[in-house]
């Protein structure tokens, strides 16, 4: 049997016209036209209050990762991977590599750990 474009008349008849629920969602949400589209005005309004709210928010990262030198000096990372044997450090304008034995591993494990951070390498 074959029902055509709107499928199974089943549907329409347990279930109803689908069309009247979008009225009460309408009133509820904004202004709508006849087919259910945003009115101009309503995407103005909306348009001006998103551009007067304050400033767009930035994600705040508060942890950073303190590595350990081998020559005792640290860093403090935002974003780091470890890759192989290689740690790269990123920061928002470029990307800095280290061998991962330049790294005291104890010393920076245990700086980490009185941070609250967990700092593991691989193997």
């Amino acid at each position: 049997m074959y029902y055509g474009y709107y499928g199974d008349p089943w549907l329409y008849d347990n279930y109803g016209d689908f069309s009247d629920d979008q009225s009460s969602y309408s009133d509820s949400v904004g202004a709508y036209d006849q087919n259910g589209f945003l009115l101009q005005e309503e995407i103005d309004r909306l348009r001006e209050e998103v551009s007067g709210s304050e400033a767009p928010l930035k994600a705040e990262i508060h942890a950073e990762t303190v590595l350990v030198f081998r020559d005792k000096h640290t860093q403090e990372v935002q974003n780091y991977a470890i890759v192989g044997k290689t740690i790269w450090v990123f920061d928002e304008t470029r990307a800095s590599k280290f061998p991962l034995a330049d790294l005291d591993i104890p010393a920076t494990t245990k700086a980490n750990e009185d941070r609250g951070i967990d700092f593991k390498t691989p193997g």
